[in-house]
């Protein structure tokens, strides 16, 4: 078995060399496994100190340009020659008993594992930051906060970061591994869900934690990010409705107070008496609505532009000149 750690560069060379030092020092001595850095154009003191480096277990390649997470993810795999890859990023922080748990959860074939993902904390302050990949009733993927300390046993999410994953090989190219389109955001999100269009299962291990310096090398709020955003959910709305509308039949059968936050007003009694309707309707005007932002924001046609061809309108008259509708007297 050999395991092939990939780890794209762009800057940040104190942090590299301190992910690669606790990296060795933290996997099991008889585990076979090579290290392979991809530098994605730095232009820091990185490119230096990798071809300074003089280690049997480390190989790496220059790009010739910036190409982004996807691309040179998708580069350095075809320069690994494990069975397994380890996708990590530069900014980590590990120590010993992190990577068997993972290890243990992609060799049980009963649990069916594409991809297997940790628990991550803050570097700075210990504080959680990762604990699988969820999406939220606003419509919007997020983190899961929630602290799994109690818990030992894998436990299924829907997407993991891919800060840290762990991963068949064959897998990632039976899917063609990153999306290239997306550029430095969502590749991760993207991946585990075409992992799951494959039949396979996402999985966090509780017990395996490490630690993240937490993007250090990109914002995580930016246009770019707004971008893959709308690329991901037009590649994926059939599957991202569906997932949402089951996050909100649980939901609405629960007190108006688990839910109010997510909606502006109230949904009547009527309204919530069929759940499964309900829901659809609710993911739609959830979807709907990041559309619309995404149109105003970056100029393109929203999904719901045609939406007066599809409903019926009564009890109000269209006022072109204030480009609205007024209730009618």
């Amino acid at each position: 078995m050999l395991v092939s750690f990939v780890v794209p560069l762009f800057n940040n060379v104190k942090q590299s060399r301190e992910m690669l030092a606790s990296l060795k020092a933290s996997l099991p001595h008889d585990l076979r496994y090579e290290v392979i850095f991809a530098d994605d154009g730095s232009t820091d003191e990185t490119r230096t100190w990798l071809c300074s480096l003089d280690d049997e277990f480390v190989q790496f390649i220059l790009n010739e340009r910036n190409y982004g997470y996807a691309i040179t993810n998708n580069l350095a795999v075809q320069w690994a020659n494990g069975d397994y890859l380890g996708l990590l990023n530069n900014d980590l922080l590990f120590e010993p008993g992190w990577f068997e748990p993972m290890l243990a959860v992609i060799n049980t074939p009963s649990l069916n594992a594409g991809v297997v993902g940790n628990v991550q904390r803050r570097v700075s302050d210990k504080a959680l930051d990762h604990a699988g990949v969820a999406l939220m009733p606003s419509g919007k993927f997020e983190h899961i906060a929630a602290d799994l300390e109690t818990h030992t046993l894998p436990t299924p999410v829907y997407a993991v970061t891919g800060a840290c994953m762990l991963m068949h090989r064959s897998d990632f190219e039976a899917v063609g591994g990153f999306d290239e389109v997306f550029v430095n955001g969502c590749e991760d999100i993207d991946l585990c869900l075409k992992l799951r269009q494959a039949g396979k299962q996402i999985y966090l291990t509780p017990n395996s934690q490490i630690l993240h310096h937490v993007s250090l090398s990109r914002s995580r709020v930016s246009v770019q990010n707004e971008w893959n955003s709308q690329y991901l959910y037009s590649k994926w709305r059939k599957e991202i409705k569906l997932q949402l509308t089951k996050c909100w039949v649980d939901l609405l059968v629960q007190p108006e107070g688990s839910f109010s936050s997510y909606i502006d007003g109230t949904l009547s009694n009527s309204f919530k008496s069929k759940p499964h309707i309900a829901a659809m309707a609710v993911a739609e005007a959830a979807l709907l609505r990041e559309e619309a932002r995404w149109s105003r924001d970056f100029g393109a046609a929203a999904a719901s532009a045609d939406w007066l061809s599809h409903v019926s309108v009564s009890g109000v008259k269209e006022v072109p000149q204030l480009k609205t509708y007024l209730a009618e007297a």
